[in-house]
């Protein structure tokens, strides 16, 4: 049975500019019936000692919220410097998403600047994925590809295909975001799309991969989200034989109501959907 969550990314409504803290999170995703629950790993943590991110971790079970996946970088190609810190950055992410009891941890590809060498950035992010998966098999973690927009290596259907099979590693896995593909309507400038981009055909081939999806939200005033087809995107999943989890990811377009309005009409949108199937 396909399962819904949510990822941390809400606005705190009192600190401009700051996230909803997790103490906050958890217990707002338990009220709206969720059966599991995802964190960037940059927003609302109070810390990341041990014992806080056990704290969280008795939250989430005391609330019968598994975490199903957690937020980290990208970019392990390029200039050294950075490709050091990056990989340092993911390595750190790993032992907190361990001692979280979270399976799996979402990495991007690589963005390329104009004028990049396609092929160098290329063979230089397959080896550093190869190296971070067998790190993160050691502590029994799954690493998760998503699929990001313009300009990123990992931007269309073929791209995340050809990535997961280049990888070639048991925990190197995808999570399918909907909204995050090249000339989409989730991509940069947000809100237009190229006409000529068929995500629902990326996202039919990827399905198949995918550990995990997120599922984008921007229009959601009227009870449907407006900027993408969510029947059509459940239709692909339940087709494809997925049966992992769907995580809802506000990024909320909406004028008439706030993000907690948002996401419960999501959450009822994508159950209704999800029932009819």
């Amino acid at each position: 049975m396909i399962k819904l969550g949510c990822f941390s990314n809400l606005l705190d409504r009192v600190r401009t500019g700051g996230f909803m803290d997790l103490e906050e999170f958890i217990p707002l995703v338990r009220s709206l019936n969720l059966d599991t629950i995802d964190f960037h790993l940059g927003k609302g943590f109070r810390s990341k000692e041990v014992g806080y991110l056990h704290h969280i971790r008795s939250l989430c079970l005391k609330q019968g919220l598994p975490i199903g996946y957690v937020g980290s970088v990208g970019n392990f190609a390029g200039e050294a410097d950075v490709v050091r810190q990056r990989m340092d950055q993911a390595r750190f992410d790993i032992d907190v998403a361990a001692s979280l009891g979270c399976p799996i941890v979402r990495l991007f590809g690589v963005s390329m600047r104009v004028g990049g060498d396609r092929s160098a950035l290329w063979n230089q992010m397959i080896e550093n994925f190869q190296i971070l998966a067998d790190e993160a098999l050691e502590r029994g973690i799954l690493l998760g590809l998503q699929n990001h927009n313009n300009g990123n290596l990992a931007a269309t259907g073929s791209d995340v295909i050809a990535i997961l099979d280049e990888v070639d590693r048991p925990n190197f896995t995808c999570v399918l975001d909907t909204g995050e593909w090249e000339g989409s309507v989730g991509a940069s400038p947000l809100g237009q799309s190229d006409p000529n981009t068929d995500i629902y055909g990326y996202i039919e081939e990827v399905a198949p991969r995918a550990a995990t999806v997120r599922a984008k939200f921007y229009r959601v005033e009227t009870g449907t989200e407006a900027w993408i087809d969510y029947a059509r995107v459940v239709d692909i999943l339940q087709r494809s034989g997925f049966n992992g989890n769907i995580s809802i990811v506000l990024q909320n377009q909406c004028s008439t109501c706030d993000d907690n309005e948002a996401l419960r009409l999501a959450v009822t949108h994508l159950r209704q959907l999800l029932e009819k199937g």
